[in-house]
């Protein structure tokens, strides 16, 4: 599964996108493009702790943390969990 692919999915146990945005304060056009995967999750930690509440996920769930790593990976990152793991890897 894709972050936009989860995102959409975790937005219409909701509602509508009218709807999901209005609640959560974000522009409707916004969290379009992020379903359509248009847009990149948000760089900004915080940002994305916002969007995965906003969804109504749990931190420190299995489901918050496949979020998190879908987020990074579509923004060609490596997920924070094994950001240590490949550090470690690179010096042996």
């Amino acid at each position: 599964m894709k972050f936009n692919e989860l995102f959409k999915q975790k937005r219409m146990a909701i509602g509508t996108v009218r709807q999901f945005a209005k609640q959560s304060g974000l522009d409707i056009a916004y969290v379009s493009r992020l379903e359509n995967g248009v847009t990149l999750p948000p760089k900004d930690n915080e940002k994305l702790t916002k969007l995965g509440l906003a969804l109504g996920l749990k931190q420190g769930t299995d489901e918050w943390q496949e979020f998190m790593d879908l987020a990074a990976v579509a923004k060609n990152e490596l997920p924070e969990d094994l950001q240590d793991n490949a550090r470690v890897a690179a010096v042996l």
